[in-house]
This record gives C-alpha cells, structure tokens and sequence, in this order.
C-alpha cells in the first residue's frame, strides 16, 4: 500500500460522531484519505476487530464508554498489528508516557493535527514495512521448506558434513549405506561409515576439499562399511555448502534407478496419510498450516484452527476395550467428526487421540456454535463395539489465524492451551476460544529481556527420594521469575517468553544456576531440569552443555534433562535424536506426567529410549484418594520395570501409600508431603537411610 495515495482502514474511538467526522474529514484533506468507522461501545469493537483487518486506531484519553486501556486490552486479546494512537488534552511529557506505557505508539493533543498527521504517515510506513517483513520471512521460510522437501523426497543420496559427522542424511543416503532411515546415521562420524583401511585417503580428500578456495566439484570414491559387515562401493560428488546457515561439505551420491511417477505419488500419498482414519496426518497438517499463514499473511484475509481432543481416551478404553477395539472407536470417531466438517475443511488426525481442522470460516460466533453443536452431538452418542458399549466427550480449542500467527508449532500450542484450559475449568466436554492473555502482560514483556541481566529469576530445589537406599542426592529444578516482590511461576510466563524468543535462553540460564549449585555441593548429587520444546528442537544445545560441564569439572551424569509425555509424543523423531545426542556425552533424559497422553504409553518407548520414567501424578493422587484401587498403577510400573525403566512417583501428599509404593518396588518419590520446593538444597536423605 503507498500510503501516500492509497486509503486505509481506521477506526475512531471518542464519544462524539462530530469529532469522529472532523478528525477523518482532517485526513482526507491532508491527502491521508481513510475509510474510517465511528466505535463507542465494547461490542462493536470486538466484532470489528474479528471481522476485518485494520490499519489503525485513534482513540482519546477522555473517552467515557471505551477507555484506552480497554481499547488496547482488545486488540492484545486477538494478537492484531493495529497502531494505536491516544489523543490527550493535557499537555506536558507525563501523558505522553503514561500513554506510551499504556501501549500506544504514540502521544499527541487533540488540537495538534499536524503533529497526528506526522504520527500517522509513521506508523502506516512502519505498518507496511512489518507487513513486507512478514511476508519476505513467509517466502524464506517456504523456499526452506521445499528445499527441504527436495532433499528429503531426492532419490540421489545426499548428506551434508562437518566436523567430521554427517549433519544431515536423507533417506536415500541412509539406504545405500545399509540404514533404514536417516535417523541413524546423522550426527554419526563420517568415519564409522567407511572401511578402516580408506580413513587416511578419506581425511586427505575431505580435508583438501575444505581448504580449497574454489567452488569446483570433487569426486569421492570410498568403500562403505555397511551395519551387516558387508562392504560397498559407493562414488559421491563433493560440493561446498550450507545447511541450517552452517558452512559444510556438502556430498551428493547419483542414484542409478529411473523416477516412477507413480511410486512416487503413492509414497507421497502414505508420507500424508492417518494409516487408521485415512484422514491426514501429522506431517500433511503442518504443512497445510504454513500454507494457510502464507496466505493470510499475503492476502490479509482470516482461517481458523480447531483442535478436538476426547477427554479421557486412554483411561475409559484401558481396561474395557482391546487395542483394536479402540481403534475401531477412533475410526467411529474420525468419521463423526469428517461428517460434522465437510470436506471443505482440512482435517488430521495428530495424535492417539486429537483431531484438527483448518477452516476458511473466521467468524469466531459461528466457530463456537458449530463446535458446540458436535460436543453436544458425541456426548449424546452410543458408542458400540464387540456388543459394549461406551460414551466420549470432546474438548475443543478454536484459534484465529491471522497476520499475528507466526508458525504451526505456535498456533498448535495456543489451541491445545485451551483444551487444557477447558478441562481444568469445566471438567472437559466444550468449547474455548483462544485469546492472549494481558494481565500483567505489559510488564511481563517490557521486563522479560531484562530479567535475565537482573536476577529477575530464580531456581527453588525439590528433592526426589530414592526408596531403595541410594547414596545419590537428587532434586527437581523448577524456576520462578520475580515481578514486584511476586514469585511467579513458568505456567505464567513461559508463554511470553516464547512470543518474544527467550525460551531456550531461559532453559540456558536454568541450566548454568544448576551447574553454580553443584559445583557448591560436596555430596554427588543430580539435577533434573525440565526443558521446553524449543531447547529440544535445538541442535546446538547439547554441544553447548557439554562445554558448560567441562568448564565446570562437572560430570555429565549429574544432570537429567526432562520433558512432558503430553510434548514427547508430538514430536517423537526429534526428541529421539535430542535424547541420542544426550547419551553419547552421559547425560540421561526422563519422560514426565507418564501415562497422561498417549493411548499406548509403553508403545512410545519403543521409540524413545529414556532411561527415566516420571508417572503421571494423577495417578499417585487416585491411589492416595482411594488406596484399593492401584491396579493401573502397579500394571504400569511393573511393565516399566520389565524394560529396565527407573521410575519416579510425584506428588506424595500422604504418608499411607509410601508402603504401597515400596511393595510396587518404585525407584523414587517425590511430593510436598516430603518437602515443598525450596531456595536451598537443604533436605536430610541420611535421615531416609
């Protein structure tokens, strides 16, 4: 848009339609000509904010039906790029700040037109300049994703080395080398994948090839040593290259079969494809998900994501049904939910037990009514399997996406907040629309980069106890940020912190405290630090540690790195290779809140290899409320045992099921009732002995 010919969207917050009029009347003269609407009740505002994109937004400090804090609390809520400009009539520079902190962009009087039209002309260029950014991020992010894919889909092998480990494999490279998939070999020493008698020649030629300043090709011959002992002759052109911004060898093997189209279209049409629903799947949903930010992010239009999860799944079906009876229920399931969206809407099944669908409706009334239609729907439906019977309910979280959506991992993560929250709230069986919360936000945000730097954080100390008399001192660490005097904790900020990009640095600082502290302590004692998703998807994060606890003089295996099951499960090649790069420097992994999310628990570990299991707490808590009923939990941790599994029981409240837990032959305990998290690693385990 050039905004010095082109109109844009406005919207005029006042109580009086006159000053409404004489203020866009002033811009049009001004050759700012607008399209401008009138808005003096909450309502309104809310359902233009929903209906249509704005550019921006003047309102006054004066104003008695909305007020600015209202006003900018709203376009918050819907994580909408409007400017807002605050007309005072009070002079001198404290209105201007307290507007400014308020969250307008700026500050102007009401009577000075030509300082607002200056004010203006800046947020509109600056409006636009976000908007080309945005999209220019959208088209890198999208030529990544097909390079990407044509790397992955090649069938010539490619891989890419550095340091002397692939960095990257595709499949096609992982089978001419024996593999079954590029999992097992990336982040492997190029070495172990070549016959001992070539490792000088190899060296040589990876080492001349780096050092050369041209760009030409080389060509490698090398004899690779496959898994089975078998050797093979493989021939790759060298090329300098880059992956994820890293300087490396890039090495290209020709494959030697034609293209079928055909294999090709099916395989694709497996790599998308829900094997039980037939619906789509995981991958083809976040594929589906970029394209739709592409879109509304060049055509300043709205979608929106729905996330379906049945409440209670696992548990209902556990003891009642058999595996493949359960599967009958989701296809029963799957087709409810296909019938209830037709099939212009994209929908997924994501997980054991969550479906998605991507709509082009973005009216947030009618999203809300449609879902509740379905939740009331299933609820009073009979399911019928094997002549047994048995009823589900839905939780739904609804978001809009829009110019505010940055990715597919935001956006999931924003639905599945309010499917949470609906179970929390309500015990399940409804719907929750996503809206971002602002209590306390300007200060979270305005003070977050700064946190950091000022010990604005802390970490408190729970310890784990070892009921099989181990020497080892173990502790849980949790993080709490300090906000005027207030402790709060990461269910409140972490949030923030992702919007703004400090998670992984926030885990790093975490981390380091924890190292402080063992390197205080003379007893050997171990650390279990939770991580977020975005420290899991950090390649460099290992690497980053490693140094950190040599630097130190602090053995690998003090620390355990832990995250949710409810997380693991959605992104199981990744964790995989983040728990893999952890062992090979001795550092072990925990799955926590085990049992709460997948159908198949044990079947998740048949992926990952974790060597600690934290069971799900809800399960210590119904064996507290009602101390007969320990089936699940002792068929749980018996099967976790027969894996060689360590497990840990949270949320110990009460003394009477120690000597239940000592019979099941559990690892450790942790809970409040044995001490709360504390500043200080003060607890007494000699007292345990």
């Amino acid at each position: 848009m050039n905004s010095a010919v082109s109109s844009f969207r406005l919207i005029i917050i006042n109580d009086s339609p006159q000053e409404a009029q004489r203020l866009s009347s002033m811009l049009h003269n001004a050759g700012k000509p607008c399209r401008a609407q009138h808005i003096n009740v909450e309502t309104n505002l809310t359902k233009a904010l929903e209906d249509q994109n704005w550019d921006l937004l003047i309102t006054y400090d004066d104003a008695s039906s909305l007020s600015p804090a209202v006003v900018i609390r709203h376009i918050r809520k819907f994580e909408r790029d409007i400017p807002v400009i605050l007309l005072t009539h009070e002079t001198g520079n404290k209105s201007v700040v307290d507007g400014m902190k308020l969250g307008a962009c700026d500050v102007a009087q009401v009577d000075d037109d030509q300082h607002l039209l200056l004010i203006v002309n800046r947020e509109l260029d600056n409006r636009m300049q976000r908007k080309i950014t945005r999209i220019t991020e959208r088209k890198l992010k999208e030529v990544e994703r097909k390079n990407q894919r044509l790397l992955d889909s090649s069938r010539d092998g490619i891989a890419f080395v550095q340091d002397g480990m692939y960095l990257y494999a595709n499949d096609s490279f992982a089978e001419m080398l024996g593999h079954n998939n590029r999992d097992d070999i990336e982040f492997m020493p190029v070495m172990d994948s070549i016959a001992e008698n070539e490792h000088p020649h190899v060296k040589k030629v990876l080492k001349n090839f780096t050092l050369q300043t041209s760009s030409e090709e080389t060509a490698l011959t090398f004899t690779a040593l496959l898994p089975d002992g078998q050797e093979k002759e493989i021939t790759a052109d060298l090329i300098i290259g880059e992956y994820e911004e890293e300087p490396c060898t890039q090495l290209i093997c020709h494959a030697q079969t034609e293209n079928n189209v055909l294999m090709e279209a099916e395989l694709q049409n497996i790599k998308y494809t829900d094997p039980l629903t037939k619906l789509y799947n995981r991958s083809a949903l976040i594929e589906e998900i970029e394209k739709a930010v592409d879109i509304v992010t060049k055509e300043e239009i709205q979608k929106s994501f729905i996330y379906i999860d049945i409440d209670r799944f696992s548990k209902k079906v556990k003891n009642t049904f058999s595996i493949t009876d359960a599967d009958k229920l989701l296809k029963s399931i799957s087709r409810a939910i296909a019938k209830h969206y037709d099939d212009e809407n994209f929908i997924a099944r994501i997980s054991d037990h969550s479906f998605a669908i991507i709509s082009e409706e973005h009216d947030t009334e009618k999203l809300i009514a449609h879902a509740e239609v379905l939740c009331k729907k299933v609820s009073s439906h009979v399911f019928e399997v094997s002549n047994k019977t048995i009823q589900f309910t839905f939780s739904i979280g609804i978001c809009l996406i829009n110019e505010a959506t940055k990715n597919s991992q935001k956006l999931i993560h924003h639905a599945l907040q309010c499917v949470e929250s609906q179970r929390k709230e309500k015990d399940g069986n409804g719907v929750n629309l996503y809206q971002k919360k602002t209590e306390n936000g300007e200060v979270l945000a305005s003070s977050f980069k700064n946190a950091l730097k000022n010990n604005d954080f802390k970490i408190l100390f729970q310890p784990i106890i070892s009921l099989r008399g181990e020497e080892t001192e173990r502790y849980e660490i949790f993080l709490r940020m300090n906000v005027d005097g207030e402790e709060i904790s990461p269910s409140s900020f972490l949030s923030t912190a992702e919007d703004l990009g400090l998670s992984k640095k926030i885990d790093r600082w975490v981390i380091l405290e924890s190292i402080k502290n063992l390197q205080r302590t003379t007893q050997k004692t171990q650390h279990f630090i939770n991580l977020t998703a975005a420290s899991i998807q950090d390649e460099t994060l290992i690497p980053w540690l490693k140094v950190a606890l040599d630097a130190a003089n602090i053995e690998s295996s003090s620390l355990v790195l832990q995250a949710k099951e409810a997380d693991i499960i959605q992104q199981l090649t990744t964790v995989k290779n983040f728990i893999d790069t952890a062992e090979k420097i001795g550092i072990a992994f925990c799955i926590t809140n085990f049992g709460s999310a997948a159908i198949d628990p044990l079947g998740t570990l048949e992926h990952i290899n974790s060597v600690h299991i934290k069971i799900d707490g809800a399960l210590a808590l119904e064996l507290q409320e009602n101390p007969d009923d320990s089936k699940d939990l002792e068929e749980l941790v018996q099967n976790l045992h027969e894996k060689g599994k360590i497990t840990t029981i949270p949320h110990i409240e009460k003394a009477s099921i120690l000597s239940k837990l000592w019979q099941l032959g559990v690892h450790h305990i942790q809970g409040n009732y044995l001490q709360a998290p504390s500043s200080e690693m003060d607890y007494e385990f000699s007292s345990e002995d």
